[in-house]
Order: C-alpha cells, then sequence, then structure tokens
C-alpha cells in the first residue's frame, strides 16, 4: 500500500492506491472476487467494497451481478518516466498476518525515496498472486523488494537478477542481492547475557517454518556457552489467534527459571502476558527477550530487553541500492548484513557486535 494520506478514509487510501495499480496495467483479469481480493490486499470486505463504489464513480470499474468485477480502461503512465518510477515490496501473507513491526521501516523507506520520486508500494500476496506478478515479468521503470518468501517464491524470480532486492538473507541455490538483518550475533549475546544472569534453559521461539539453519546454530550456541545452557527451539503459528493460543499451552508448561528469545513475528508482548497469567514472575522466573522488532510491537509492561531492527540502517541502505538501480539500470551486486544492538528493559541501550 502506497504512503498513507490521513485525511482520507481507508476506504479512499484503498481506491486511490487501487486507482494507480490501474493505470500502471498492475491489475490482472481476471479480477479475483471481493473475498478472495481483500485477502491478497491485505484489508477488510466492507472497506474493499466502498472502494470498489469509489471507482465505480470514477468509470473504472464496473459491477456486473453473478459476472464479477470489469476493469474499465484506464491509460497507463509513461514507461520509464519520473512519475512511473516504482518499488513494490511484496510479501507471502500467509506467513506474515501480522505486519504490525514493518510500518515504521515501510515509512523510513517510503520517504528515503519520495525526494527521488520514487514511490513505494506494499502488497500482501498469496501464491496466486506471487506467480502471477513474476509471469507478468521486469518492467523498466520499476523494482522489487522481495519480504517474506518461501524458499520456492525466491527461486521463482531469481531470474530477476536486474529489479529484485531480498530483503532477507536468501535460501541455498539463490543468487540474489539481498538486504537483510544479521540476527544470528544478537541471538548469540542474548544467550551468553541469560547465561550470565543464571538460566539454564533457554528457548528459542519462532514462527513455524523458520529457516532450520538459524534454529541449529542457536542450539550450538547453546552447547557452546561458557556457562550449560540446554537450549530447544519452540515453533509457533504465525497467525495471532492461534499463536496466543500455542503461547497459553507453552506457558503451562514451564517449570522452574526459564529464559525465552522471541524472535519476530512472534509476539514477545503475547509471550508475557500468556507467563503472567499464569502467575509467574516475569522477569525473574522466566525472562522473555524480543529479537528483531519494534518498540511498537511488543507492546507490554514490563518492557523486556530487546534487540529493535535497525530501522534507519535498514532504510538507508535499501533506498541508496533503489537509487542506483534507477539511476544504472540494474541494482549493485550487494550482499549486506545490519547488525543489531541491545536496548535494555530500563532504556539503556549498548552495542554488542
Amino acid at each position: 500500500m502506497e504512503k498513507a494520506n490521513f485525511n482520507c478514509s481507508k476506504a479512499e487510501q484503498l481506491a486511490d492506491h487501487l486507482q494507480g495499480c490501474m493505470s500502471r496495467g498492475e491489475i490482472l483479469r481476471p479480477i479475483p472476487n471481493t473475498r478472495d481480493w481483500s485477502s491478497q490486499l491485505g484489508v477488510g470486505r466492507n472497506t474493499l467494497k466502498t472502494a470498489i463504489k469509489i471507482l465505480k464513480r470514477k468509470g473504472l470499474l464496473r459491477v456486473r451481478p453473478r459476472k464479477g468485477i470489469e476493469l474499465l480502461h484506464t491509460p497507463g503512465a509513461a514507461a520509464g518516466s519520473p512519475r512511473s518510477r516504482m518499488v513494490r515490496w511484496v510479501y507471502y501473507g500467509r506467513d506474515y498476518p501480522d505486519i504490525s513491526a514493518l510500518v515504521e521501516m515501510q515509512a523510513a523507506i517510503s520517504e528515503g525515496l519520495e525526494s527521488h520520486g520514487i514511490r513505494l508500494v506494499f502488497e500482501k500476496c498469496d501464491a496466486a498472486r506471487l506467480r502471477a506478478i513474476h509471469q507478468r515479468g521486469e518492467h523498466p521503470g520499476e523494482m522489487f523488494l522481495l519480504g517474506a518468501l518461501p524458499d520456492q517464491f525466491q527461486g521463482l524470480f531469481s531470474n530477476f537478477k536486474a529489479s529484485a532486492l531480498l530483503v532477507r538473507p536468501p535460501f541455498p541455490g539463490v543468487q540474489l542481492p539481498f538486504i537483510s538483518v544479521d540476527v544470528l550475533p544478537a541471538i548469540r549475546h542474548a544467550t551468553h547475557m541469560l547465561a550470565r544472569r543464571g538460566f539454564s534453559r533457554i528457548s528459542l521461539v519462532v514462527r513455524e517454518g523458520s529457516r532450520q539453519l538459524l534454529t541449529g546454530q542457536f542450539q550450538r550456541i547453546c552447547t557452546e556457552s561458557f556457562q550449560p545452557v540446554r537450549g530447544d527451539v519452540i515453533r509457533i503459528p504465525g497467525e495471532l489467534h492461534e499463536q496466543n493460543l500455542a503461547a497459553q499451552r507453552f506457558a503451562a508448561t514451564i517449570k522452574g527459571r526459564h529464559a525465552l528469545i522471541a524472535l519476530y513475528p512472534v509476539q514477545a508482548g503475547l509471550l508475557m502476558t500468556a507467563l503472567m497469567k499464569r502467575g509467574l514472575d516475569v522477569p525473574e522466573r522466566v525472562e522473555v527477550v524480543a529479537m528483531s522488532t519494534t518498540l511498537q510491537a511488543i507492546r507490554v509492561v514490563p518492557l523486556p530487553v530487546y534487540y529493535p531492527y535497525p530501522v534507519k540502517k535498514f532504510a538507508k541502505a535499501v533506498c541508496q541500492a533503489v537509487i542506483h538501480y534507477f539511476e544504472q539500470g540494474s541494482l549493485p551486486p550487494i550482499r549486506k548484513m545490519i547488525p543489531i544492538e541491545m536496548i535494555a528493559g530500563d532504556g539503556h541501550q549498548r552495542g554488542f557486535i
């Protein structure tokens, strides 16, 4: 979605976004039904229905009973013109139902690109939509940021070598430029910090489907700790309601002192709430560390130790790569990992790398 105009309703913002997509030829025929379309866009059906009414009044859409939505002709922007320069951030919506921690980063990147006449759009996709975007191919004046994508979809976009930038590490065999956050040193630092505080059992709590490589590295860190640490990996669903139920079930199993490292999109605040509902003393008996998140996504008191997503550094690196693409016609061979710093619960920050 494009940068919001807060003087407009959500439906009006969505209508503006869809109108821009139409003018650039990004909306493919046939248009899905409102249930599927709203899911693809990551908005409510009522918001989409209101936006459709706005577009109908503008003569851009026609709704035919029992036949669906018909896209009427709209002129496109001239290919390659400054007005048409656009970056599309696409991600697999099923794995990231909550993107609250990405909003701050999206705004920082959008602000950095606006002064260069480059627009950023943000699109939640299902498998069919990702295949449709790939089938459409690369176009002048358009670049892709590939967010949370399963390995098969990273591989699908491997031939977009001129215009696709991964915003997370590539899976094995995927040869695309990337910029990502280096969470492993932060996990190592958190593990050693918790061991020094006397925790002999530490769990890394991750979303189901998270990479085996990372979880294996965590367990190796635990075995190499200067104090004996039992490390295990807890996988819970990404969908927030199911994540909440899983957190409550997990809290019921905790005995003795236990530390948890919650890797986003696992919600540290949700874990802490489940623990406190069980009457567990947080953080003395059970400590939760929030990893690669933002303060607004934690939303809990007492504030835990957390390792925030380095929004400014990440946005700057992405903007530099995007500007290079639009000036040179291709991306630089960038493979950049951005470190994280720790912020203690009392608000004092200190670096660790």
